[in-house]
């Protein structure tokens, strides 16, 4: 299965996990496609989010559940507002991920990686949601957010057993559509091009990726 440019951008360099439900190494883009070759249809793929010894290179939002896809588009307008570089797509079910790609130098096995992380997902939450801290009801899964062996499930690929739907991308202006149009994104594959710009964030940042 051959990925494309937008899937390329998410997943590399690829000295990573994936799996589901049992993550394994992997270590080339090579065993990333072979990977997906064999379990598509089969099982859920999943694949970690961030390398196992590269750079922070995104913040990764999962929206699930009652009023996912509400709070999916607040964050998403409001990053979009900061010409923030931010990738959604559908999870073929009842949820919303976004990836928002962003430029550093800090290392993913950093001791200070996961509270940076963390403080990022806050501030945004707070400034696009009105949240104040992770007690306040919410679709957006705290239990998720600054952890670094996190997963997910790779876009494009079916969602097994029914392979009725897609974990997709979706276009860049998926919040102006209706939740049936968005849905419409799950029933294949998808590849669109995401404008934006990759922002940076460094070790002392305090306020998240381009000063949120």
């Amino acid at each position: 299965m051959q990925i494309n440019s937008t899937t390329l951008q998410l997943f590399s360099p690829f000295n990573r996990t994936v799996g589901n439900p049992v993550q394994y190494e992997i270590n080339s883009q090579k065993e990333f496609e072979y990977f997906l070759d064999k379990n598509n249809g089969i099982k859920d793929c999943s694949s970690s989010v961030y390398s196992l010894s590269g750079k922070l290179d995104k913040v990764w939002f999962d929206f699930d559940g009652k009023g996912a896809f509400e709070d999916a588009r607040k964050v998403y307008q409001y990053l979009k507002e900061k010409n923030a570089k931010c990738i959604p797509v559908i999870s073929g079910k009842k949820g919303i991920h976004l990836h928002l790609l962003i430029k550093s130098d800090i290392n993913v096995d950093s001791a200070n990686a996961k509270a940076i992380l963390m403080d990022t997902v806050t501030t945004i939450a707070h400034e696009a949601l009105g949240l104040k801290d992770w007690s306040q009801e919410t679709s957006l899964d705290w239990t998720k957010a600054g952890v670094l062996r996190v997963t997910c499930r790779i876009p494009n690929t079916l969602r097994p057993p029914e392979n009725s739907s897609y974990c997709s991308y979706i276009p860049e202006d998926w919040y102006t559509l209706s939740n049936s149009e968005l849905w419409s994104y799950a029933k294949q594959p998808n590849e669109f091009h995401y404008t934006g710009k990759i922002l940076p964030i460094d070790a002392e940042a305090k306020d998240g990726p381009g000063g949120y």
